[in-house]
């Protein structure tokens, strides 16, 4: 176990579990004024990073890890697909887990998830014009009329990086 702070790394340079983190808080006036430091673990800093970038929503449908949705209208995340720009544009998210239709799960807005044995060879990975939030690594298997968005990249046999760009354009001849 370390203590360390921005004034020095570690020896390693990793961040265990059991190590603390030292923060000077400049945003809290009575720590900055004193000089005194807030306390973190490195598995609080983890488990808070981790929750970066998600979206805890109920799901219009069943999705398994790595399903891709979008935010419908009326606040439920429904499977997409290219197939029509209502189901490419906007908010998108990926299932970090299986999640029953009408149940509460959580969506990864942007980060890392784990979809294991998920198949694509990449390096890009593309929204599907099927109807079930499935991904695309290769683009030119859209057809003219599809809607293509970037969505990730893989990272690797086990891990997709989502992070969907905020644009998309219709296929042309």
């Amino acid at each position: 176990m370390a203590k360390w702070s921005a004034y020095g790394p570690l020896a390693d340079g990793t961040l265990a579990d059991d190590d603390t983190l030292l923060v000077r808080d400049i945003s809290d006036t009575t720590l900055a004024a004193t000089g005194t430091q807030k306390e973190y673990t490195g598995a609080g800093i983890k488990t808070t990073l981790a929750l970066q970038g998600t979206k805890t929503a109920t799901a219009a449908n069943d999705f398994t890890a790595g399903k891709v949705g979008f935010l419908a209208a009326a606040g439920t995340m429904t499977l997409a697909n290219a197939d029509a720009e209502a189901t490419t544009k906007g908010l998108l998210g990926m299932a970090s887990e299986a999640i029953l239709g009408e149940a509460s799960g959580v969506f990864v807005l942007y980060g890392f998830v784990t979809v294991t044995g998920h198949g694509y060879t990449g390096p890009e990975l593309f929204l599907s014009d099927t109807a079930d939030g499935e991904m695309e690594d290769d683009p030119s298997n859209l057809t003219v009329g599809n809607y293509m968005r970037f969505i990730g990249y893989v990272w690797d046999a086990n891990t997709i990086l989502f992070c969907p760009s905020s644009t998309w354009g219709e296929v042309q001849e």
